[in-house]
């Protein structure tokens, strides 16, 4: 029967059926394209077997949820997706006029000065114990955080590109280090409401604590952005020290939420992200040539992750 069919014919079918086997097969590999862990990108074949383990059964159980993952890459190369992590990285804008990059600068002073005053009202508020204020002031805070962030990813890019590293990197330590400032001074904060909240009962308890915990989770971006300034001026291991950090205040999270709601999807959540934290410094450490850092970590990472798992 093909004989009968003339050859260009012939020739063009086959090539559809090729062309239709080509996009089954790209399917099959390219499962949940909203998952991707960047295992490729992880210094040690231990790890990046292990990555590639746990990102396919990700990738399975998102296929078998309409290609909607259910869960984060667990270890994971810088790139991943998805991450129970706070501060976003997104691709900037960047001049190399002067005169822009000044502006620049002058916008991200006040967006710090705006921050620095957020603080200060918490403060205040929480001396007046005006609670309802306070909540108001932390969505000020945390909108304000992401801003800042922003403007100096805008800023070390544009710097670089303009070739100015050295005040690309001036200006990069300038914020890392205010930003430390305010995220430990948060902490103090939310450390006073919680205890507060331990002469409180019933509701306004409650409500101490959730608050206590929502600014340490913005103190944890804080974190997050200061080791991504670190990371785009080269400091690795400064930027895998401020990971470490992060990963802490999860676990300090984990213990406060054992001690108040006791809620076991935040309990999970917490321990994933403080996992998520702890690779990432293992993954800079790795960078930094500090192997044995880099493992220390990865093992932290490890245990909270299989503590995270069996309490699913």
């Amino acid at each position: 029967m093909l004989g009968l069919i003339p050859i260009t014919v012939r020739c063009f079918v086959f090539s559809l059926l090729m062309l239709a086997s080509g996009a089954r097969l790209l399917a099959a590999e390219d499962i949940c394209p909203a998952v991707a862990c960047d295992c490729a990108a992880l210094p040690e074949a231990d790890w990046r077997k292990e990555c590639l383990r746990a990102e396919a059964a990700l990738k399975s159980s998102c296929a078998a949820n309409n290609n909607q993952p259910k869960g984060f890459c667990a270890l994971h190369g810088p790139s991943a997706k998805p991450l129970p992590l706070a501060a976003e990285l997104t691709a900037v804008e960047t001049t190399r006029d002067a005169a822009a990059i000044e502006l620049l600068e002058q916008q991200l002073g006040t967006a710090l000065w705006s921050l620095r005053d957020d603080l200060t009202s918490l403060q205040k508020f929480m001396e007046q114990n005006n609670f309802n204020s306070i909540s108001q002031a932390a969505r000020f805070f945390d909108t304000h955080t992401d801003e800042a962030f922003l403007l100096q990813q805008r800023i070390v890019a544009s710097r670089q590109a303009a070739g100015d590293t050295n005040r690309a990197e001036a200006g990069a330590n300038r914020y890392a280090k205010t930003v430390k400032t305010l995220a430990e001074d948060n902490i103090k904060l939310s450390d006073k409401i919680w205890n507060q909240a331990a002469n409180s009962a019933g509701e306004p308890r409650r409500y101490q604590q959730t608050l206590a915990q929502r600014l340490l989770r913005i103190s944890g971006k804080l974190y997050e952005q200061q080791a991504h300034v670190y990371v785009s001026i080269g400091d690795v291991s400064q930027a895998a020290k401020v990971w470490q950090e992060a990963a802490r205040l999860d676990e300090h999270q984990v213990k406060l939420e054992a001690a108040g709601t006791n809620k076991a999807e935040y309990l999970t959540y917490y321990k994933l992200q403080a996992s998520a934290r702890w690779n990432r410094a293992s993954y800079y450490w790795a960078s930094a040539k500090s192997n044995t850092k880099a493992r220390d970590a990865w093992l932290q990472a490890q245990q909270l992750e299989s503590q995270a798992s069996t309490e699913k």
